[in-house]
């Protein structure tokens, strides 16, 4: 393969924010002090939106096929001491020209554990937890679609939203509780769906319905019709779970060797590899490169 286009290096920056995705013609690159879209064709850089005052993105997500970005942002401040450091103020971004749709606000996560971040995108909707619900608006215009009915005693954390269903994990029961926090430090994680449309429960949640085989499951990506769960265990660190998205049954487990770094991703552009480095920007590398296949 020969290289077609390289976008300049990026500075050092944070870990907090960082994200690559493909929507239409649009690259879109997220950091904690800014979002930038490059032409896929070209690799120059089309648009940059850039949070207010000295607020920082917290975590990005978005809908590619309706080509909007979904950010959560920190509180602005003229000073560290005086900045709003909880993130909870949501903006969504039109993909093709940086330009804002819409905003919300989020419950501040409680406990980071369970909720480091609190809204996915994706099948038209994005997920927001408010008041330790789940709540969907439309991606486009932020308007309400639908609540989630959780099971009793649950609390939501992490979701991931796809064409059909929502998947999230939840917190469930638990009776280590001295703090009176939201959620018990002995509270049971479990996956979940529901459905992309009206929020009814589709699986999972439940001990009588754990789909994770007694692990703990943190991180969710749903892609390519498969619900990816990464999950901890006390004999195996680190397992890869994928599911059916639409019964949560079991396709496949893996184990991990310890020490092992997320992946950045590739993208497929016409007759092109597009090559994303968002999780190396600590190192200051091209966020893009494109490649002819040969």
């Amino acid at each position: 393969m020969s290289v077609i286009w390289d976008t300049p290096a990026d500075r050092k920056a944070e870990w907090r924010g960082a994200g690559a995705w493909l929507a239409g013609d649009t690259l879109v690159r997220g950091r904690f002090d800014a979002v930038t879209g490059f032409d896929a064709a070209t690799g120059e850089r089309s648009w940059e939106y850039v949070p207010p005052g000295r607020s920082s993105v917290c975590h990005s997500t978005a809908d590619t096929a309706r080509s909007v970005l979904v950010l959560v942002r920190d509180g602005d401040g003229a000073s560290s001491p005086a900045k709003d450091k909880s993130c909870t103020s949501v903006v969504a971004i039109d993909m093709q020209d940086g330009h804002e749709l819409w905003q919300a606000r989020l419950s501040e996560p409680d406990p980071l554990r369970l909720q480091d971040s609190s809204v996915s995108a994706g099948g038209g909707v994005a997920v927001l937890l408010q008041q330790d619900q789940l709540r969907a608006v439309d991606v486009r215009t932020g308007k309400p679609r639908w609540k989630a009915a959780l099971p009793k005693g649950c609390v939501p954390g992490r979701t991931a939203a796809a064409e059909h269903q929502i998947a999230a994990v939840l917190a469930c029961g638990g009776e280590d509780n001295p703090w009176d926090k939201k959620v018990a430090e002995d509270a049971e994680l479990h996956t979940a769906a529901f459905d992309l449309a009206t929020g009814t429960p589709v699986w999972g949640g439940t001990p009588d319905d754990d789909r994770l085989d007694g692990d703990s499951g943190y991180r969710l990506l749903v892609q390519d019709g498969k619900l990816t769960v990464l999950t901890s265990h006390r004999k195996n660190p680190y397992r890869v779970r994928a599911l059916d998205p639409a019964t949560g049954g079991q396709r496949e487990v893996s184990d991990l060797p310890d020490g092992m770094d997320s992946a950045d991703r590739i993208f497929t552009y016409r007759d092109r590899l597009i090559v994303a480095r968002y999780d190396a920007y600590s190192t200051g590398r091209r966020p893009f490169t494109a490649y002819e296949r040969r």
